[in-house]
């Protein structure tokens, strides 16, 4: 899903986007992790959380479309205001990520 970055920074914090998608710990100005929660709300999804992602790494020998998946994708969980959690496809790993850093993005229907 293409996504871009939400401004999560004080001064915005009157928009709807800043209350609907920069969750408990706003603070950037480009927010990809907000933006990613925004696309996948705008496509009528959502945000997997971190176990949800993790437990589809574990299978993913069993989806063909998500065997080469090589890289980082967002969960919904947050860990601070500028980190929220990801699972890496690459490595297997569940971890942290800074907000402003631009990973992929899988969306669960809600």
């Amino acid at each position: 899903k293409n996504y871009s970055a939400v401004d999560c920074s004080q001064g915005n914090s009157l928009s709807a986007d800043y209350q609907n998608y920069c969750g408990n710990h706003p603070g950037k100005s480009a927010d990809y992790w907000a933006g990613a929660k925004k696309a996948c709300d705008e496509a009528g999804m959502r945000l997997p959380t971190q176990s949800e992602l993790y437990s589809i790494y574990e299978k993913k020998s069993n989806f063909n479309s998500i065997t080469s998946i090589s890289f980082a994708v967002w969960s919904s969980d947050e860990y601070s205001q500028a980190n929220s959690l990801v699972v890496d496809f690459a490595e297997g790993e569940k971890k942290k990520s800074s907000r402003a850093s631009f990973l992929r993005v899988i969306c669960f229907s809600s």
